[in-house]
């Protein structure tokens, strides 16, 4: 039995050590790659860059064919005309188009900074979970270890019996709190495995970050933010619907043949140039200027308003991340070294009897408690610093790259 169990520790060892490493840039760019909402961006900014290619294509050949079914015959059995665009209907068209396309990049790299967003945010959470369910273990060792400690002190005629009791239910509560950190770090892994689009039961291990990452002023390009930049070529494009329904009131011209038989002395074929004369449209056009002029002038607001509204978010973003600097600053510079003494106290004390378990145990619970809220710190000044990076649209201006190179 007890070679079962040491072969099954082995075991359990050896599978944690050739578990794969995950680290912090690995998982961002393999969610550039395999996220399905962004490969689903890919498709549509595909889609954009068809659409501005066949744009700029020629106006189509119109051909009517009306072959005669009686002997009375028709005007024409044939007719083809190609407008020639000379009123720049053509450039207005592919205008447009990339306009469109230039929207649809902006959505895509919406897409991208808000997903890996939340990816990095799953991932400094599962990483920091995986730091409290670890505390938790080494709190199950220590009371499991005062338990021992105790049992044997009693036996010894040094304690009573009543410390037993209530060292065996300090270990039992540690033990039932050690289960709900394990699952909470699952529970955050099953999220970020679902982000990355591997299977649920994928398993790896995380790669420690800088601290510096974190504790130090981030130094944020000031560039130009995805909702800023949707917002513009939203703009765009509603300027070069304006544009375009503005040529369509100017005269163009196309190229006529005509055939007025296929066969006999009547084919009569002939060139001719067309004119395309757009005037009487009873308004319509100009009802049209006018709702899309308005569109306009209510897009010009939305971006200025988008533009206010994010100088607030961004000032809200980094007050929140000073906050959770000073936070964690405060654990550790003042909190943790005075608790890691109390620690070494408390052992001292249990082993010599100079402290009774009731002191003891409180000692291990503030112990238990100031490293928890420790983590507990780092992993909020973790999430305000994604967060910080998000507003700012840095997850989209680094890994773009990554996205782009990537099929769809």
């Amino acid at each position: 039995m007890r070679l079962l169990v040491i072969g099954s520790i082995l075991l359990m060892l050896n599978i944690i050590s050739m578990a794969e490493e995950l680290s912090f840039e690995q998982a961002l760019q393999t969610a550039a790659r395999l996220n399905p909402s962004l490969r689903a961006a890919r498709w549509e900014v595909a889609s954009a860059q068809g659409l501005m290619s066949a744009a700029r294509r020629p106006a189509p050949l119109e051909v009517l064919l009306a072959p005669a079914l009686a002997t009375g015959g028709t005007e024409e059995e044939l007719m083809m005309a190609q407008p020639l665009e000379i009123n720049g209907m053509r450039t207005a068209r592919a205008r447009l188009a990339a306009a469109e396309l230039s929207l649809s990049l902006a959505e895509a790299e919406i897409a991208l900074n808000e997903v890996l967003a939340e990816v990095a945010a799953a991932y400094l959470e599962a990483m920091y979970r995986d730091r409290l369910a670890q505390i938790a273990r080494e709190a199950l060792h220590n009371a499991e270890q005062v338990a021992y400690l105790v049992r044997q002190q009693i036996e010894a005629g040094a304690r009573p019996g009543i410390d037993l009791v209530q060292a065996e239910i300090e270990a039992e509560r540690v033990r039932l709190q050690s289960r709900q950190r394990e699952a909470e770090a699952s529970s955050v892994r099953v999220r970020l495995n679902t982000l990355l689009g591997y299977p649920q039961d994928r398993q790896y291990t995380f790669t420690p970050l800088p601290a510096s990452l974190f504790r130090e002023q981030s130094a944020v390009e000031s560039a130009r933010v995805p909702e800023v930049a949707r917002e513009q070529a939203l703009l765009n494009v509603y300027q070069r619907r304006v544009e375009q329904t503005r040529l369509e009131g100017i005269p163009d011209v196309a190229v006529r043949l005509r055939v007025e038989r296929w066969v006999g002395k009547r084919t009569r074929p002939g060139v001719a140039l067309a004119i395309n004369l757009p005037f009487l449209d009873y308004s319509a056009r100009q009802e049209r200027l006018m709702a899309q002029n308005r569109q306009v002038a209510a897009q010009q607001l939305r971006l200025q308003a988008t533009q206010q509204k994010l100088v607030g978010e961004q000032e809200r973003a980094r007050l929140l991340l000073e906050s959770a600097r000073v936070r964690w600053r405060g654990f550790e510079q003042q909190i943790l070294p005075r608790t890691e003494q109390l620690a070494r106290s408390a052992q001292v004390g249990l082993e010599t009897g100079a402290l009774n378990i009731l002191q003891v145990l409180e000692a291990q619970r503030t112990v238990r408690s100031a490293r928890e809220e420790a983590v507990e710190a780092e992993l909020q000044l973790a999430l305000a610093w994604v967060e910080n990076q998000r507003i700012h649209g840095y997850f989209a201006r680094t890994y773009s790259s990554f996205w782009k190179e990537a099929q769809p």
